[in-house]
C-alpha cells in the first residue's frame, strides 16, 4: 500500500473525529457582523519586535481597524489605537488555580479591558470560557461598549474542504496553540480581505535554556514586559521536554500554512509586516509598502 493511501485513510479518521468533535462540543449558528467601514484589518500580535511599530507607525495604525490579543491592554498603546477587535484564547483567562504570576496577569488585563475601554469593541471569547465569565466577569459582560462575542475553539482537522467548511461557518479553528491562529481566522470570518499581521515575532526558540539540572527555561517576552524572567516550561504538571517544546512550535508554524491556505479559498490577502518573525507562511512586507 502506498503513502497517498495511508494519508487518505488518515483524513478520513480525522474527518470523521472532527465531526464528533463539531456535535459535541462546538455551539452551532455562531454568526460575526462583518466590518463595513474597511475591507482590510491590522492584527497585532504581542512579540517584542510590535514595539517599533508602535514607536515608528502608530499614525499608521491609527487609520485602520485594529485587532488585538491577550495582554494588550496593559500596553499605552491600547488606548491611543482603540482597538475594534479583542481575542482572549488562553485558557489562563478562564481557569481556576493559577500560578500567582498568570492570576495576576489574567486579573491585571481583564480590569485594563474594563476601566480602560470607552469605544464600541468586540471581545471575543471561547464558548468553553463565556461561562466563567458569566459567573466572574460581570464587569465585562454589561459593559457599555465591550460586546462580548463567542467563537468555537474545537480544533478541526481531516479533509481540507470539510475543514474549511467548519472554519467559515465558525464551527472551529485549526489549533489551539497561540492566540494569533484564531485570531487570523476571525479576521477571516468577520469579512476582511487585506490583513496585516505586525508583532508575530515567533522567536521563542532564541529564548530557550537548559538550566545544569537540564530544566527547560523561557524568557518569553512580549513588547510590554521584555524584562520579565526566565521561567520554567511546562507540558500539563511536569516540565517540558526539548523535543517537545521544539514540535510544539514547528506545529504552531505548520498551522500558518494551513491559515494561508483557507485565506485563499477565500479570497483573502495576509501581508506579514513584522519587523522580526519566523513565520513564513505569509508574503512579507514592510509595513510603509502597504501603505
Amino acid at each position: 500500500m502506498t503513502y497517498s493511501f495511508f494519508l487518505f485513510v488518515k483524513r478520513i479518521f480525522l474527518s470523521c473525529i472532527t465531526c464528533l468533535r463539531i456535535i459535541f462540543f462546538s455551539r452551532w449558528f455562531i454568526r460575526f457582523k462583518k466590518h463595513e467601514e474597511s475591507d482590510e484589518v491590522i492584527v497585532l500580535g504581542n512579540g517584542p519586535s510590535l514595539s517599533v511599530n508602535l514607536e515608528r507607525d502608530i499614525d499608521i495604525l491609527k487609520q485602520k481597524p485594529v485587532l488585538c490579543v491577550n495582554g494588550f491592554a496593559l500596553s499605552d498603546a491600547f488606548e491611543q489605537l482603540k482597538p475594534s477587535y479583542y481575542v482572549l484564547a488562553d485558557a489562563a483567562f478562564w481557569s481556576e488555580n493559577l500560578r500567582t504570576k498568570t492570576q495576576n496577569f489574567v486579573d491585571n488585563t481583564l480590569e485594563a479591558l474594563a476601566k480602560k475601554t470607552n469605544w464600541n469593541m468586540t471581545l471575543f471569547i471561547p464558548v468553553e470560557g463565556y461561562k466563567v465569565f458569566k459567573k466572574k466577569r460581570q464587569n465585562l459582560l454589561s459593559h457599555p461598549f465591550i460586546s462580548i462575542q463567542v467563537y468555537n475553539s474545537t480544533v478541526v482537522k481531516g479533509f481540507s474542504g470539510l475543514v474549511h467548511l467548519l472554519l467559515k461557518y465558525n464551527l472551529g479553528i485549526l489549533s489551539r496553540q497561540n492566540v494569533l491562529i484564531p485570531s487570523l481566522i476571525l479576521a477571516i470570518n468577520l469579512g476582511f480581505k487585506r490583513i496585516i499581521l505586525l508583532g508575530a515575532d515567533h522567536s521563542w526558540h532564541r529564548n530557550l535554556f537548559l538550566t545544569d539540572e537540564n530544566v527547560l527555561c523561557l524568557k518569553d517576552d512580549h513588547f510590554y514586559d521584555e524584562s520579565s524572567p526566565p521561567i520554567p516550561v511546562m507540558l500539563g504538571n511536569r516540565p517540558s521536554r526539548i523535543h517537545e517544546q521544539f514540535e510544539s512550535i514547528a506545529k504552531a508554524l505548520r498551522t500558518y500554512w494551513e491559515i494561508a491556505h483557507y485565506a485563499r479559498s477565500q479570497m483573502v490577502d495576509i501581508y506579514n509586516a513584522s519587523e522580526i518573525s519566523y513565520v513564513d507562511a505569509f508574503q512579507r512586507k514592510r509595513l510603509p509598502e502597504l501603505f
